[in-house]
């Protein structure tokens, strides 16, 4: 992804998104970061992670009604990123 440096922009006062990230979870419990064009060999029990950027909102959070929104949540259903944050 091409926003892994700077965040997606928002709009109309919005603020900006997260950025992604890939990362690999190995077997043993190292995690090795990767760059947005990287390669690295894998072996049976890792894990490949993409976290992809999110969008830029658009309007300022404080001017949104609280509900219903829709929300970007982990498998937690905790919300996540700057989503957590304004809500």
């Amino acid at each position: 992804s091409c926003h892994r440096k700077v965040p997606p922009y928002g709009m109309a006062g919005g603020e900006p998104g997260e950025v992604g990230r890939t990362w690999v979870e190995r077997a043993d419990g190292t995690t090795v970061e990767l760059a947005a064009c990287d390669r690295i060999e894998m072996s049976a029990g890792d894990v490949l992670v993409l976290d992809t950027p999110s969008g830029g909102g658009y309007g300022p959070p404080e001017e949104r009604p609280p509900s219903p929104q829709p929300r970007r949540a982990d498998a937690s259903n905790r919300l996540t990123g700057a989503a957590g944050r304004s809500y």
